[in-house]
């Protein structure tokens, strides 16, 4: 055969394949239509890989797979969701010498009431892309009836109704089994090339979920008191490991008298004592009937009566229920 004869050929095969994928592209289009208008092929997470990812490739499917897989007879258990932004800075001349990691989580915490759920998006409308509200997203769903949420660098866990939401587009890095990634931080170079990143963890179970608390940090407060708090905002309390809630009891001891502390001791103006007598309500100060030692020799203080006259004083409005 002559070397003309061969590029011939080898350009045939070239325009069959361009043909070929071609077709492929325009199977998979047909075949995203149909399933966006109601038709399945039976497998939700199928029709879901197959939307999102212009994909029939078993490969799409696996960390699809193995949260399916994660979720399965868990219902009643609690999960936690972690999605982390990580952003990673290099120096221009040598992106493989990390200056700078920083590891921004944010935190969902509920009950698994059923198996994992998948919401779909017409994929001609790429307006998603670019939209913040997960609603119009492609997104899967971790079924709860309520769940608490805390957002990076913040104390507070929210309360929100429904079940925990994800975004497709944070899923691409699942690590259902990985380790935390923790902030590291160097000297940082003047001249640098930041890169942004997402990953997402999930914890199932008391005994994994308070592994992640014990191993997480944070500049706020102890981590197994944060649990706690998520806990008792979700109104199981209850499931707290003990060491955890014994933790939380000696930091909330600490706080009230701290908060007695800078009341007696004259030390704070107005506003500050007004937000010291909110935080107390807050604490249940104005309704528990126990005795507190406080900082003046031989002077202790009835904390409920004692935080009535104060809130009286300064009009914070209390309640002094038991």
């Amino acid at each position: 055969m002559s070397l003309e004869i061969e590029i011939k050929e080898i350009q045939y095969f070239k325009k069959v394949s361009l043909n070929a994928k071609k077709e492929v592209r325009k199977k998979l289009q047909d075949l995203k239509g149909r399933i966006l208008a109601g038709e399945s092929t039976g497998d939700n997470l199928k029709d879901f890989v197959i939307v999102i990812h212009d994909s029939i490739n078993k490969k799409k499917e696996k960390p699809y797979r193995q949260l399916e897989k994660m979720l399965k007879g868990k219902e009643g258990e609690q999960i936690l969701v972690v999605k982390e932004e990580i952003k990673t800075k290099y120096p221009r001349n040598d992106i493989f010498d990390v200056d700078y990691m920083n590891v921004n989580a944010t935190l969902q915490l509920g009950v698994l009431t059923s198996g994992l759920e998948f919401i779909l998006k017409n994929p001609e409308d790429v307006s998603f892309l670019c939209d913040y509200d997960i609603s119009k997203k492609p997104r899967l769903i971790i079924p709860s009836k309520s769940y608490v949420s805390k957002e990076p660098d913040s104390e507070e866990w929210e309360l929100a109704k429904g079940p925990i939401q994800i975004d497709y587009l944070k899923f691409m890095n699942f690590c259902p089994n990985g380790e935390k990634t923790e902030p590291e931080l160097k000297i940082q170079a003047y001249d640098q090339i930041t890169n942004i990143t997402h990953r997402l963890l999930i914890k199932i179970g008391i005994e994994n979920i308070s592994n992640y608390f014990i191993s997480k940090r944070t500049f706020f407060k102890d981590d197994k008191s944060s649990y706690v708090e998520a806990l008792d905002l979700l109104k199981i309390g209850n499931q707290a490991p003990e060491n955890f809630r014994t933790a939380y009891n000696e930091e909330i001891r600490e706080e009230k008298k701290g908060i007695i502390k800078k009341l007696t001791t004259q030390e704070s103006d107005e506003k500050m004592i007004k937000s010291l007598l909110e935080r107390a309500v807050e604490l249940g100060m104005s309704s528990e009937k126990s005795i507190i030692q406080g900082e003046i020799p031989g002077k202790s203080f009835n904390i409920q009566e004692y935080i009535v006259i104060m809130c009286n004083q300064y009009e914070i409005p209390y309640s002094n229920s038991n």
